[in-house]
């Protein structure tokens, strides 16, 4: 399963996360999101975090998964979420948009509201949400 994440949107829906953005910035908030996801990543799991604008792509082993982060400059995150969904339906990987923007949809994809992947990573233990 290729989980893609719509990181921003995740972090903006969290009232925890909204605050540390607000009070720390972004990269605490990245930081807080990253460490969430990658306690959370199941073996044979794919997730793709997706950040709008600038900074360093990583892949992190996780879990038996992997976890990779990825910005989307000069782009939107919305255009490369609907890339890493459209490239994982034609190779026919079973895949889900996390995202609360309904513009972020693929077709052949599972879409999750984001306030639902909150949910969601609670109850793996990743992170006291």
């Amino acid at each position: 399963m290729r989980i893609i994440v719509d990181a921003y949107n995740v972090i903006r829906t969290n009232p925890a996360s909204n605050r540390i953005e607000a009070v720390q910035g972004n990269q605490m908030a990245r930081d807080w999101l990253i460490s969430a996801c990658r306690a959370a990543v199941a073996s044979g799991e794919e997730w793709v975090l997706v950040f709008d604008g600038d900074g360093d792509a990583a892949a992190i082993a996780a879990g038996g998964g992997r976890l990779s982060v990825r910005f989307s400059a000069p782009r939107t995150a919305d255009e490369v979420i609907r890339e890493c969904g459209e490239d994982a339906v034609a190779l026919n990987i079973p895949a889900r948009i996390v995202s609360s923007d309904r513009e972020v949809q693929v077709t052949g994809c599972d879409r999750q509201d984001s306030a639902y992947f909150i949910s969601f990573l609670a109850k793996r233990n990743a992170s006291p949400l």
